[in-house]
């Protein structure tokens, strides 16, 4: 399996938590289809570069971070 795929897939699920949003909350707020980002979670798609830019922006990290490039 591709390591920034899974590295994305976590990161993503831990900030939704860590915000202490659900997925369909975290859905509705940043305006992202739930299938969407479900299939992100499974590790079954990967973001596009629009949706990879509003992640970042909405928790405040770079997408290095959310593939896993840093810490």
């Amino acid at each position: 399996m591709n390591k920034a795929l899974d590295a994305f897939a976590e990161r993503l699920r831990d900030l939704i938590f860590e915000k202490h949003k659900s997925v369909k909350e975290f859905c509705e707020i940043a305006k992202i289809p739930d299938s969407t980002v479900n299939h992100w979670l499974k590790k079954k798609r990967q973001p596009t570069i629009y949706y990879l830019d509003k992640i970042c922006e909405y928790f405040g990290v770079s997408a290095d971070y959310l593939i896993g490039r840093e810490n």
